[in-house]
């Protein structure tokens, strides 16, 4: 289910320039990646979607080698690990898609049964804890064709978009009139207002977005309302580029995720995309390789999908506005891909492990507001001596959406990122002694109030690793009312051998 709240948007810096912010940015403090496992003694699972409990759905081999089921994995119930959902009856494999913020779960399972052009017959399912996979259902067999139905997303009023045959599909669980063709608990949309196309997403709004096959084109659909996403990418001629789009995911304010693939001359390279509207479209770019691709895009505009990097491998991605597109990493492996993102940021996917096997992935991303740091302020060369006995200072300017003072003094620390970090030095002697030197002073003369802190240099390059030519330092910590915070500025540790010319 790819329903969110507004979440947080993300902002990585990368300099020390010292700007004037009208909101308040975030940045990504940290990215955890989880290895969720598999259903044992199974060695490769994918998972596909999170709700804002944090509950995640997927699929597993149970052998090695062998087919899949669907799976649950809890957050809330440690050590239970992934939660076999099955298949139907017959059927050898099944797969999740999607979850709201009911825990009611869709996919697909196959059946156990073939058509009469030998392929597998696939039914749409909905599981809730406690009870069995109930089938979707799908159109009567029509001169020996079975059809099969996917199940793709879930929002939380009981609407599931999905496809059957080569139908688009909105089931809805409260709705009327029965289809003659379907089980009695399921009622359908009309199917020829969005056929023949595929549904890959639906919000609350019972807007759905997905592929029209025979166009080619990605769409938006509500109610019989049909509109086509547009394709005039800036820079790309409609009439000879644009080669087709796709749309995958789809939030509460409407905006569509997704990509569009571009003829340049020789081949085909497919960019991700988001749609503010159907009428806006931006190509997000890649990571630095041909390819990328949108999946899923939440409340507060934050994309994930996966990209290919300069060395041709694949790697999840999450972009923003405010920093772009940025790698999220894998499990040890070439290989990343990321599907599913909710209200808090926190993004699933597969990612490939060093033993090679692709595991269910979750991105644990830790954000906070972008403080705007500068490291010895006033200096052009922001440089450290190693052999300096002194405190090094670093103002946190005030902004009029940030607050230093705000901040909690015995969370702050100045480090590499690396592991290697300091706390703010201390009061040596007077009515203050032990309490974290600061000072409070106007360093930019704008009329408000800034911040200063002192770290020990000797603290901070006590580690060998810290003792390069040139690097970035960070300071995080928390505030008492806003959360995580991080701020970011280059500096210049001089080698020892420099301090003697």
């Amino acid at each position: 289910m790819k329903t969110k709240l507004l979440t947080t948007c993300l902002l990585l810096l990368a300099s020390s320039v010292h700007l004037s912010l009208a909101r308040a940015e975030l940045v990504i403090r940290d990215i955890e990646v989880i290895d969720l496992g598999t259903i044992r003694p199974g060695t490769n699972s994918w998972a596909s979607d999170i709700n804002d409990a944090g509950n995640i759905v997927g699929s597993s081999q149970t052998q090695p080698g062998g087919s899949n089921r669907a799976f649950i994995t809890y957050s809330g119930l440690v050590g239970l690990g992934m939660i076999n959902i099955g298949a139907f009856r017959g059927g050898d494999s099944g797969g999740a898609y999607g979850i709201n913020e009911l825990d009611q779960v869709v996919g697909t399972s196959l059946i156990g049964e073939q058509d009469s052009y030998g392929n597998e017959v696939r039914r749409g399912f909905i599981w809730e804890y406690g009870s069995a996979m109930r089938d979707l259902g799908s159109l009567r067999s029509y001169r020996g064709v079975i059809f099969s139905s996917t199940a793709s997303a879930i929002n939380n009023i009981g609407q599931i978009s999905g496809s059957v045959g080569r139908y688009g599909a909105v089931w809805d669980l409260f709705a009327f009139p029965d289809h003659i063709d379907f089980p009695h608990h399921t009622r359908l949309s009309d199917m020829d207002s969005i056929a023949p196309r595929f549904v890959r997403d639906i919000n609350n709004s019972g807007q759905v977005v997905g592929l029209h096959r025979s166009a080619d084109t990605g769409f938006r659909w509500q109610a019989g309302v049909f509109e086509e996403l547009a394709s005039d990418i800036e820079g790309i001629s409609p009439a000879s580029g644009i080669y087709g789009s796709s749309a995958s995911g789809i939030n509460e304010l409407g905006e569509v995720v997704g990509n569009i693939s571009v003829w340049d001359g020789s081949e085909v390279y497919t960019h991700a995309t988001f749609w503010s509207d159907p009428s806006t479209v931006k190509d997000l770019g890649t990571l630095g390789g041909k390819d990328s691709e949108a999946y899923d895009i939440n409340d507060f505009g934050t994309v994930i999908g996966s990209s290919e990097i300069a060395t041709g491998e694949t790697r999840a991605f999450v972009w923003h506005a405010d920093f772009g597109m940025q790698s999220l990493g894998t499990l040890g492996g070439d290989y990343s891909i990321a599907r599913g993102i909710n209200s808090t940021g926190q993004i699933v996917g597969t990612s490939e492990t060093a033993s090679g096997e692709r595991h269910a992935t979750l991105w644990k991303v830790t954000y906070g507001i972008a403080l705007d740091i500068d490291i010895r302020p006033r200096r052009v060369r922001n440089t450290i001596s190693p052999l300096s006995s002194r405190n090094i200072s670093v103002v946190i300017f005030s902004r009029d959406d940030v607050d230093p003072l705000s901040l909690d003094l015995e969370t702050l620390s100045l480090g590499d990122k690396e592991g290697n970090e300091t706390g703010i030095a201390r009061e040596k002697s007077g009515k203050n002694k032990g309490n974290p030197l600061t000072e409070i002073k106007d360093v930019d003369n704008d009329g408000k109030d800034d911040l200063i802190l002192y770290f020990s240099i000797p603290e901070l390059v006590a580690n060998k690793d810290i003792n390069k030519n040139s690097k970035q330092l960070y300071l995080q910590g928390n505030s008492f009312d806003r959360g995580p915070v991080l701020g970011v500025d280059k500096v210049i540790v001089k080698k020892p051998k420099q301090l003697f010319y």
